[in-house]
């Protein structure tokens, strides 16, 4: 029997995402229950520190509560050191992390994360996605050793957070069945120019 793919979520859960609770734990819960028939489901916050990995198996697993800083990069490491050491390389998994600010809290650096970044993607064939806002996200995921076409810099409105949330969810169901190829533009042109429309803060 083959095993089910892995979908992890690495969410920001700073002070400042406070007024977004409610959507990221209506959005956590959506993705969870479109998939949770096809796919195993885990998600991890993170503050001032990383949290660590929750593997969800029913709504009631999810928790949401934002407070403290924005410890962006040390908690992208240990995510990604904690899946390591969780599933194999031939299993199929995807990174999805999401946040509302630049890093303000870490000890390591941008550069710091691209060898292993550059592992999950070329060695092992896992995907790795970064959005965020309020910062130049492709920039930051460039820095970080992410693909282009995996990253996504939103508009911190109602509107963009409606948008990159609803095609977050689309991404996971379209990977879970095999429809979207490591090489495939994940995120839509027309969600990249609304988001534009709205104000992302963008290269151009």
């Amino acid at each position: 029997m083959s095993l089910k793919p892995k979908v992890v979520i690495l969410v920001d859960a700073s002070s400042s995402m406070t007024s977004r609770a409610n959507a990221i734990h209506k959005a956590l819960g959506a993705i969870y229950a479109s998939i949770s028939d096809k796919a195993d489901f885990y998600y991890a916050t993170f503050r001032s520190r990383y949290d660590g990995l929750t593997h969800v198996k029913n709504l009631g697993d999810i928790c949401y509560h934002a407070a403290g800083s924005t410890a962006l990069f040390d908690s992208v490491l240990g995510n990604i050191s904690e899946v390591n050491s969780l599933f194999k390389p031939h299993e199929k998994v995807l990174f999805i992390c999401l946040t509302d600010g630049e890093d303000c809290a870490s000890k390591c650096k941008a550069e710091d994360l691209v060898p292993h970044i550059e592992n999950v993607e070329k060695t092992k064939k896992w995907d790795y996605i970064f959005v965020g806002t309020n910062t130049n996200a492709d920039a930051v995921g460039k820095s970080m050793g992410c693909k282009p076409n995996k990253t996504l810099s939103f508009a911190n409105v109602s509107q963009g957070w409606e948008n990159v949330l609803a095609e977050l969810g689309e991404i996971t169901n379209k990977w879970v069945v095999g429809n979207l190829g490591s090489n495939d533009q994940f995120f839509s042109a027309a969600g990249r120019d609304l988001q534009k429309k709205l104000g992302a803060i963008t290269f151009n």
